[in-house]
């Protein structure tokens, strides 16, 4: 598990992996996520794919480096 240590906005896609036109998700700093069991899967080439119960995210892994810590 992983923990947001460095709130930060992306633009929100949809799962055929498109861009939704002006809308963004905040991940908010102490939310936690986990890297999934099949962590090669990736839907818009993001290095690192993160879920939680409500969302998913791809971040390079620059910035997953910068604003995740693990707790477990």
């Amino acid at each position: 598990m992983y923990k947001c240590i460095k709130g930060f906005c992306l633009e929100i896609c949809d799962d055929d992996g498109f861009t939704i036109e002006g809308e963004s998700m905040v991940v908010k700093e102490g939310s936690e996520w986990h890297i999934p069991s099949d962590k090669d899967f990736r839907l818009i080439d993001g290095e690192v794919r993160l879920e939680n119960n409500e969302n998913w995210i791809e971040i390079s892994k620059e910035r997953f480096e910068k604003c995740f810590a693990v707790i477990f």
